[in-house]
C-alpha cells in the first residue's frame, strides 16, 4: 500500500473546510444549536482537520507559520477525546471565524506547491 503524500492531506484539510462551511451556509447561530445533525457533521469535518493536519510533515509546518498546525491539532485531540464536552458555541465560532481564513492560507500553501511542481500539487496522485 503506497504512502499518502502530504499534499493529499492538505486537499483532505481544504475538503473538510469545505464541507463544514457548507454545511452551516445561511444558518443562524440558534438554527446551529437546534440542528444536532449539523453539529456532528461540522465537528466530525473538525477532527478530520485536525487528522489530516497531524500528517503534514514538521518542515512544512514550519514554512507555513501564519496557519496555526498545533492549534488545529489539538482542536482535533479535545474533540476526539472529550466528544461530550464539545461546546457547540465554540464550534460555531470556528467555522464561522476562523475556517474562512484558515481555507485561504491553505489555498496559498496548494497554490504555492503547485507552481512549483507544476504538476497540480499533489491533487492528482494516487492515494
Amino acid at each position: 500500500m503506497s504512502k499518502r503524500t502530504w499534499k493529499l492531506y492538505l486537499a483532505d484539510m481544504l475538503a473538510s473546510i469545505e464541507k463544514a462551511l457548507s454545511y452551516v451556509a445561511g444558518l443562524r447561530y440558534e438554527d446551529f444549536l437546534g440542528d444536532s445533525k449539523t453539529q456532528d457533521a461540522v465537528v466530525r469535518n473538525l477532527e478530520v482537520l485536525g487528522e489530516a493536519a497531524r500528517q503534514i510533515p514538521a518542515e512544512v509546518q514550519k514554512k507555513h507559520p501564519q496557519i496555526p498546525w498545533s492549534q488545529i491539532i489539538s482542536m482535533r485531540n479535545r474533540l476526539i477525546h472529550g466528544y461530550f464536552a464539545v461546546d457547540p458555541e465554540i464550534v460555531w465560532t470556528i467555522v464561522t471565524h476562523e475556517l474562512p481564513e484558515l481555507r485561504k492560507h491553505l489555498e496559498a500553501v496548494q497554490q504555492e506547491e503547485d507552481s512549483v511542481a507544476g504538476n497540480g500539487g499533489g491533487r492528482n496522485e494516487k492515494p
